[in-house]
């Protein structure tokens, strides 16, 4: 049977999001024309413009998902409640509402559960583990990120495991827990060679500042170091070495490569991303 001329263009959309191609995703999202749109079809429209729009950074978003999250809130189709509650909670996060982001992500993954969606659960308690680690729910964090990697390991999708495994190190790591994070990097080093470059970015200097944390400071940099043979499109995470780097001269006493290194780090973040807590942190190290 042929699908419907909506659900057609829907399947592409998904494509596009699938392969994180979000602008590309969003400009065939804007040619559509919605008006005539059933319920139904529209609730889904707005599913799709809330993602692509959430993954480039725009988070003014609850015109869109009150909405959507109201219509389908009296459907059937639990996967697309927990969706919009996913992207509900998520915009939440982003924006500092960690308390009504909790509730959205805790409807969400209510709902993927009983739709038995295993990835979407995941999906849900990664991001309440982020929310409990700003909220200062240590434990809840730790927990969640757990069933997290139990989770993607059992579906043998070992990129997210090892990203979940990654977020559980820092979770330790700026809970002052250095041995664990340290355990936890070690575990997650063991595959790391089949991770994206992002990932490799943000698991080496992490890794190393957690050893140089414990002392080995020479160790520490020779892990962070190995970022420089990644790939120098990764602006943020650039960024990112340069603030990790900063750090890793201030404990080793190395006060005037620090500074040098963090100012260095503070020009080029206030190219990419001038209104980001990116300023900030490299602005604290510098103060330290």
């Amino acid at each position: 049977m042929k699908q419907p001329a909506a659900l057609q263009k829907f399947c592409i959309i998904e494509e596009f999001l699938k392969s994180k191609r979000f602008s590309d995703a969003l400009e065939q999202l804007n040619k559509i024309d919605s008006s005539s749109f059933s319920p139904s079809d529209k609730a889904y429209y707005s599913i799709l413009v809330a993602e692509a729009k959430l993954f480039l950074g725009d988070y003014n978003l609850s015109d869109i998902l009150l909405p959507t999250i109201e219509f389908y809130k009296y459907s059937n189709d639990n996967e697309k409640f927990a969706r919009a509650k996913f992207l509900f909670g998520w915009m939440l996060d982003a924006t500092g509402n960690l308390l009504e982001a909790r509730e959205s992500l805790l409807e969400s993954y209510a709902a993927y559960k009983r739709c038995d969606n295993l990835e979407g659960q995941a999906k849900a308690l990664n991001d309440l583990a982020y929310v409990a680690d700003l909220s200062g729910e240590v434990d809840s964090a730790i927990s969640c990120l757990r069933q997290c990697i139990d989770i993607y390991t059992g579906l043998s999708d070992n990129r997210a495991a090892m990203i979940c495994s990654n977020n559980l190190g820092t979770v330790y790591l700026w809970s002052g827990l250095i041995e664990k994070a340290i355990v936890q990097y070690a575990e997650t080093e063991k595959n790391i060679s089949d991770a994206g470059e992002d990932i490799k970015y943000k698991h080496y200097i992490r890794y190393g500042l957690a050893i140089a944390h414990r002392g080995d400071i020479r160790r520490g940099r020779d892990i962070l170091e190995k970022v420089r043979f990644l790939s120098p499109r990764l602006k943020r995470e650039k960024a990112f070495y340069y603030e990790f780097s900063g750090w890793v001269y201030n404990l080793e006493g190395n006060f005037a490569e620090a500074e040098k290194t963090l100012l260095a780090g503070l020009e080029f973040s206030l190219k990419i991303a001038p209104e980001s807590t990116l300023i900030s942190q490299l602005k604290r190290l510098l103060a330290d």
